[in-house]
């Protein structure tokens, strides 16, 4: 950009960046991303759509748009390459697009800098809104993007391993996020110092680097990440980003939003396989209608936090046990669990034989609230726990724990 161009820009306003993310595939995040450029659009903002899916880039299907000619790779594959030979106008008034191709790999090829130059250009467009569909996966590259959003999006579905996926990339989200801050290199390293952290991720990490002395004058801090609940109703929703959020807040130290959800809508489906474009000329569907509710909360700046507990640490508070006897091939067992106290950070699962101890498994607090999202409150955690051990034990199946 020459001298000029960046003089005449100086007072433009810096376009508000989206980055949608899901954690694994699957999660329907792209479905969430071409909505919420289509919806942003038909308010009368100037859109760029961008499908930094460097593995499985699949907008052009969402917008019936042919995949050819350059794309985002070979943007961030080659140094001198000007951005706008590969910006494409998109199917509606005010979106344009920048697509994606296969065959990169998910962003293992690309660096946390090669993240940063695209972050830079992005910053620099001339429009209202920029939203970048992430690939799945959890890389480098994901991650910085991520983690420089001003709305970042996450976006689950009921599913259980949706759940954790997604909750296993926000917790690396956020220990990149403090690598980068405190100049480190190793994230494993820190995954092994972090295993059953006394205090949430956050606070822990941070305190020990400001301890070694390491940029000992800043702070870690990051915008409210939207929590888009995805294929269910309301009532669900709110009870899962609620559950989600306690969670994040209790153990990763981190604040969370709730963006909105997306109805359970059988025509999606059949939009995408029609390759129908997401606009209101084609009519407004149920999903549909939902992100339009998430771009407008979007829109006004950021997304205000989720209301969560304050987890109790009391040492004298009555902690949650549980106790059942079943019978199992004429041996009645009785299981025992409980809750070992914010001095352990644990629960632990008995199964009993005869007065013996044949079984047992612990999980720390944070594997339990990884396991039982949507399960806020500690004893409602533990009582899952419990049951989970009950029906393992009656279909012979557990897995982890030990054999006594």
């Amino acid at each position: 950009m020459s001298k000029a161009e960046e003089t005449g820009r100086k007072h433009v306003k810096r376009p508000k960046l989206w980055i949608v993310a899901g954690g694994k595939g699957g999660s329907g995040k792209s479905v969430v991303s071409t909505g919420l450029a289509c919806a942003l659009s038909s308010m009368d903002k100037s859109v760029i759509l961008v499908d930094a899916d460097l593995g499985g880039a699949n907008l052009h299907t969402f917008l019936d748009l042919p995949r050819s000619g350059l794309t985002l790779e070979d943007f961030l594959s080659k140094s001198d390459m000007n951005i706008t030979k590969i910006i494409k106008p998109g199917p509606i008034k005010g979106l344009k697009v920048i697509l994606g191709a296969d065959g990169m790999g998910n962003g293992r090829d690309f660096s946390s800098h090669t993240a940063e130059k695209l972050l830079a250009t992005l910053h620099r467009f001339d429009a209202d809104h920029v939203l970048c569909d992430l690939g799945a996966g959890s890389s480098p590259f994901q991650l910085t993007l991520f983690n420089n959003a001003d709305l970042p999006v996450l976006v689950i579905n009921p599913e259980p391993t949706s759940v954790e996926n997604a909750y296993t990339f926000l917790k690396l989200s956020v220990l990149e996020r403090i690598r980068s801050h405190f100049g480190l290199e190793d994230i494993a390293q820190m995954l092994r110092e972090t295993q059953a952290p006394k205090q949430n991720l956050v606070h822990s990490l941070t305190s020990k680097y400001h301890e070694d002395g390491k940029n000992a004058d800043g702070t870690i801090s990051g915008n409210p990440i939207g929590i888009v609940v995805n294929r269910v109703s309301k009532e669900a929703s709110l009870k899962l980003a609620w559950g989600f959020a306690s969670v994040a807040t209790e153990h990763l130290g981190i604040p969370t939003g709730y963006a909105g959800f997306v109805e359970e809508d059988p025509s999606i489906a059949l939009l995408a396989s029609r390759k129908f474009v997401f606009s209101s000329r084609k009519g407004a569907t149920i999903a549909l209608e939902c992100i339009r509710q998430i771009a407008k909360r979007g829109s006004g700046g950021e997304f205000k936090p989720v209301p969560t507990r304050t987890p109790k640490t009391g040492l004298d508070e009555k902690l949650p046990l549980f106790n059942d006897e079943i019978t199992v091939d004429d041996k009645i067992l009785h299981i025992q669990t409980e809750d070992l106290g914010p001095r352990e950070r644990a629960v632990l699962s008995l199964v009993y034989s005869r007065g013996r101890i044949v079984f047992k498994k612990r999980l720390g607090y944070e594997e339990l609230a990884a396991k039982a999202m949507g399960r806020a409150g500690q004893q409602e955690r533990v009582e899952w726990f419990h049951k989970a051990m009950v029906a393992g034990v009656l279909r012979n199946r557990i897995d982890g724990g030990e054999a006594a």
